[in-house]
């Protein structure tokens, strides 16, 4: 009996990528996997690639049709992480081939690949780039050309949904803005970055040695931050006491890009105080009646235009009455009454009680964002804050109390010695300033 003839199956070839603002180097990387058999692209989710570079400028879904109409792909599939051997343990692939920059630039990642394919015997192929093509540096050029007031927007959602927790730090300048843009580092393979800039009145008025809070010199803030930065920015009007109609003043930043508005459900009081002689007036915070938050919250989420601007509210109640049942209340009222995530502050002595909030709120609101001021809370690690679920870890005014010293330093420096020499170590060239700022605005 003649035996059927073994059917002629083709070799499987799996391409780890990124996929991002598709390029040149993209094409050929492609072109040089046909030869080997069917090419399945892992393309890294967006939580992924935020593990080792910036949020893509395009979603997931965006990128995988794209990938999925270039000649000689076979298919897409998601791949978590940027360590493949998860997948590559699923698959069992013959070859990986990948662009030879990884010799380099993912040593680590590179050599678990080859030990996983060696399980089955499969090969990792290192294809030669024969084009200086990059997204990274495509990145770089976007960033100098700037972002829409839409993408910059929705980013902030993004990046909540993409990450475990995000990072975001004050901006009193345009200035500052440029060296939060700028200040990413490399650790290993990971990328540490300021992922939002948040706004205050507060740090903005110290910068220009005043004590009005109000919305004109805000306004005026977004505006620095907008031609200085591309990342979401989140506004904290807990400070300003002239905002009356809060309907205006959120369809007013929503029109100028601000991702997000935070209201309080605090304000400052005046209380007369009896003593023996005379009375005496004394300020002090109290927290607004549950049911007039909600109507506030309700109002403010009705005068919103887009579905990706989002209302936080920070809840005062550890500071104010150190009451963590009132708390978790307040917060859940609030989510029922449209707030898109809740910001917890605490006094400095409090954190535990800060942790076990976090704790309780996650249980019951896994899904909602929660974010933390750690201003009075310098020895808790983002790390503690992550186990705990926290979506948003905010550095209200560390950038504003980092100036004030530094720049009396330099002055006292100058008035001891007479000269520059000492004060010119803790300083930079005004060039370098200037260049580094116009670079990010050409």
């Amino acid at each position: 009996m003649e035996l059927p003839e073994k059917p002629n199956i083709a070799k499987q070839v799996y391409i780890g990528m990124a996929g991002d603002l598709v390029h040149p180097g993209h094409i050929e990387l492609i072109n040089d996997a046909k030869q080997y058999g069917e090419i399945t692209i892992g393309l890294v989710s967006d939580k992924g690639m935020t593990e080792y570079k910036r949020l893509p400028a395009m979603p997931f879904e965006q990128r995988k049709i794209v990938l999925e109409n270039i000649k000689g792909v076979k298919r897409v599939i998601k791949q978590d992480s940027p360590d493949y051997v998860k997948i590559l343990t699923e698959l069992k692939p013959d070859y990986v081939v990948k662009g030879d920059d990884w010799i380099k630039g993912q040593p680590e990642i590179r050599q678990r690949v080859i030990d996983t394919m060696a399980q089955w015997g499969g090969i990792v192929i290192d294809s030669k780039r024969r084009q200086n093509f990059s997204s990274t540096g495509f990145h770089k050029h976007l960033r100098k050309a700037g972002t829409t007031k839409e993408v910059r927007q929705a980013r902030l959602q993004r990046l909540l949904e993409s990450k475990d927790t995000i990072r975001a730090i004050e901006a009193h300048s345009g200035l500052a803005a440029n060296i939060i843009e700028n200040s990413g580092l490399r650790v290993g393979w990971k990328v540490e970055e300021y992922d939002a800039i948040w706004l205050n009145a507060k740090t903005y008025a110290i910068s220009r040695a005043s004590l009005t809070y109000s919305l004109t010199p805000i306004s005026n803030l977004i505006h620095q931050v907008l031609h200085s930065s591309t990342k979401p920015i989140v506004i904290d009007l807990h400070q300003i006491e002239s905002v009356k109609n809060l309907s205006h003043t959120v369809k007013m930043f929503e029109r100028m890009g601000v991702s997000a508005v935070v209201i309080s459900d605090s304000s400052e009081v005046q209380e007369e105080i009896e003593t023996k002689l005379y009375p005496i007036q004394r300020t002090v915070q109290k927290q607004q009646q549950i049911k007039k938050m909600s109507q506030i919250i309700s109002e403010s989420k009705k005068a919103q235009i887009s579905e990706e601007f989002m209302v936080f509210v920070r809840v005062e109640s550890l500071i104010i009455s150190g009451d963590l049942n009132q708390a978790l209340k307040r917060s859940q009222e609030y989510i029922v009454s449209g707030a898109d995530g809740i910001l917890i502050v605490a006094n400095k002595l409090d954190s535990g009680l800060l942790l076990e909030f976090c704790q309780k709120y996650k249980e019951i609101n896994p899904k909602i964002p929660l974010l933390v001021s750690v201003s009075n809370q310098a020895h808790l690690s983002e790390s503690e804050l992550t186990k705990c679920q926290v979506d948003m870890v905010v550095y209200e005014d560390n950038l504003i109390k980092s100036v004030y010293p530094s720049m009396l330093k330099v002055a006292e420096s100058i008035l001891i010695n007479k000269n520059t020499i000492e004060s010119d170590k803790i300083s930079v060239n005004i060039n370098s300033i200037i260049q580094e700022s116009s670079e990010d605005q050409q």
